[in-house]
């Protein structure tokens, strides 16, 4: 009895260890599923997060994709910079960029400050100075072309800043500036990347055409190149743990010209002055005093050249008068200005003295015109200037 008793009890025991094993309702397969694609949840969205981005493991990064070979770069207060110019880092955070300067990094900015809007026919004394003018004036359209591109990692932005030189019959003849281009890509909340294709990809055959066949044979170009950057900037991405807003794709141009005299004559930064004008009595021809009249003895000026550049030629100064009557004179005729070898350097300063034999007379005031000049190209005037003279040889 008593063993019969114990094997039921055991009996027991063991159907109740075994029903606390087995669960009320077994897991069904389609929530093992979904805790599968769970874990791959992270993956994604350390790519979509603002990941902080070590700058010299990106750097070894990146010299593994880009440029190819033989890759140095330098280190300056505002930039990481590889050699050539193919490749720029940026610090969003403006630490590197505090002294960045944007896309005009890429370009000469003192060529650019060279273009200025065309000069209207008013600002010419005769018609015969405006149509030599035109003669000799390049038109350039200057025009920027921003793209937003996908790639397979992500998104790059394409620019481009033409610089294309039209005659005046609308035919191109070439860029006033090489065209940039540069593919930038947000790499991170902190780093923004610049690739720039080489000059020699961006040179296109010259051959005479019209604006519109310029820009269509331009494009047809830059589609060859944009394909080779596009897998740069995608291999690119695959290092960059973000990525950052774009702009709206946008075109913008306009209508500069670059003349050279024109320039000099309404655009150059220049001064003159007059340092003092001498005046005595005036003489008639046989040497008698005119009573209540004076005259100008001599003019002397002072150039200064204000820009950063030199002025190479020969510069001659012309002095023209007019008095409180109405009579005009000639008082210097294209005298040559002393420059040190012809080149009127930056900074430069000149001050001379211009002595006259023609000497005109005033009764009370006189107006003296100053014209200084390149006669290399064309007499074009350089920054012309009025002064007024008393009998007391005060100017104002």
């Amino acid at each position: 009895m008593k063993s019969t008793i114990f094997v039921i009890s055991i009996l027991l025991v063991a159907v109740f260890v075994a029903g606390c094993a087995i669960p009320d309702e077994p897991i069904p397969q389609m929530e093992l599923e979904e805790i599968d694609d769970v874990k791959e949840v992270p993956k994604v969205e350390e790519k979509q997060e603002s990941v902080s981005l070590d700058l010299e493991s990106l750097k070894s990064e990146l010299v593994e994709i880009y440029p190819q070979k033989d890759v140095t770069w330098d280190q300056n207060d505002s930039y990481l910079e590889a050699n050539f110019r193919k490749l720029i880092v940026i610090d969003s955070e403006n630490v590197l960029g505090k002294e960045w300067n944007g896309n005009l990094h890429f370009v000469d900015q003192l060529e650019l400050e060279k273009l200025f809007h065309p000069v209207l026919m008013e600002k010419f004394g005769t018609d015969r100075e405006y149509r030599d003018y035109k003669n000799l004036e390049k038109v350039i359209d200057q025009k920027v072309i921003e793209n937003t591109l996908k790639v397979d990692e992500g998104f790059v932005q394409e620019y481009q800043f033409l610089n294309f030189e039209f005659n005046n019959e609308g035919y191109q003849r070439g860029s006033f500036i090489d065209p940039l281009v540069l593919y930038k890509i947000s790499c991170s909340s902190e780093y923004a990347i610049y690739l720039q294709p080489t000059r020699a990809e961006l040179i296109t055959p010259s051959s005479i055409s019209t604006r519109e066949e310029a820009y269509q044979r331009w494009e047809a170009h830059l589609t060859k190149v944009r394909e080779g950057m596009l897998i740069k900037s995608n291999d690119v991405l695959k290092v960059c743990p973000s990525q950052g807003e774009f702009l709206e794709d946008y075109t913008t141009t306009k209508t500069l010209s670059y003349y050279y005299p024109a320039h000099l004559e309404f655009f150059w930064d220049f001064d003159i002055a007059v340092d003092s004008i001498a005046v005595e009595q005036a003489t008639d021809t046989d040497g008698s005093t005119i009573k209540g009249k004076m005259m100008i003895k001599k003019v002397d000026l002072t150039f200064t050249n204000t820009e950063p550049y030199d002025l190479k030629g020969k510069f001659l100064v012309t002095v023209t008068t007019e008095s409180d009557d109405g009579e005009k004179e000639t008082l210097i005729d294209g005298r040559t200005a002393s420059v040190s070898k012809e080149v009127f350097k930056s900074g430069e300063v000149i001050s001379q003295s211009f002595p006259s034999t023609v000497k005109p007379s005033f009764e009370k005031y006189m107006d003296v015109t100053v014209k200084f000049f390149d006669d290399a190209y064309h007499n074009a005037p350089i920054d012309v200037k009025t002064f007024r003279v008393d009998v007391n040889g005060t100017v104002s």
